[in-house]
C-alpha cells in the first residue's frame, strides 16, 4: 500500500472495513440508479416507467448522498441517503407489481423478495445510524459517566496521597 493509499484509507470513519463496504455499496447503488435512468423503457405502461424513473433517481441521490456521508461518519446525512434508497426500493417494488402481467410468476416473486430483503437491510442500517450518535463510545461522554470518572480519579489520587 502506497503512502497515498494509506492516507486515503485513514480518512475513512472507524471501523474502516465496514465503512469501506458501505461506501462501495452506496456507489454501486448509485451506478444502478444511473442504469435505471438511462435504460430504454420501450413500450412499458406509463406508471411502470415512471416508477422506474423515480426509483432510479432515488437510488442515484441516495448513493451520492450516502457514500460521502458514510465515508466521513456524518450519520444525519447518511440517514437522508438511506431515506432516498428506501423510497427507491418502494418505487421499484411498485414497478415490479405493475409489470406483473409481463413477467412470469417466478420472476415477480424473486424480484419482490430481493427488493424487500434490501429494504429490510436498509431499515436496519437506518436504525443503527439513527442511534449511533447516542452511543457512549461514539460521541461525547455523558455527564453521569463523566462525573463517575472524575470521582474515581479523585479517589485514586487521594489513595495515592495516603499511601505516600
Amino acid at each position: 500500500m502506497t503512502a497515498r493509499h494509506k492516507a486515503l484509507w485513514l480518512t475513512l470513519h472507524e471501523p474502516r472495513t465496514v465503512t469501506a463496504g458501505f461506501v462501495l455499496a452506496y456507489l454501486v447503488i448509485a451506478w444502478g440508479g444511473v442504469g435505471a435512468l438511462t435504460v430504454d423503457h420501450g413500450i412499458l405502461p406509463v406508471g411502470v416507467w415512471s416508477a422506474r424513473i423515480v426509483s432510479g433517481g432515488a437510488f442515484l441521490l441516495g448513493g451520492l448522498v450516502g457514500a460521502p456521508a458514510s465515508w466521513r461518519g456524518i450519520w444525519w446525512a447518511e440517514q437522508i441517503g438511506l431515506a432516498f434508497l428506501l423510497l427507491g426500493v418502494f418505487a421499484r417494488c411498485l414497478a415490479i407489481v405493475g409489470m406483473g402481467d409481463a413477467l412470469d410468476e417466478g420472476t415477480v416473486v424473486f424480484s419482490l423478495t430481493a427488493w424487500v430483503a434490501l429494504a429490510v437491510l436498509l431499515v436496519g442500517r437506518f436504525l443503527w445510524v439513527r442511534i449511533s450518535p447516542y452511543r457512549a463510545d461514539a460521541g461525547p461522554i455523558p455527564a453521569e459517566l463523566s462525573a463517575k470518572l472524575a470521582r474515581a480519579r479523585i479517589e485514586k489520587a487521594e489513595d495515592r496521597g495516603r499511601d505516600a
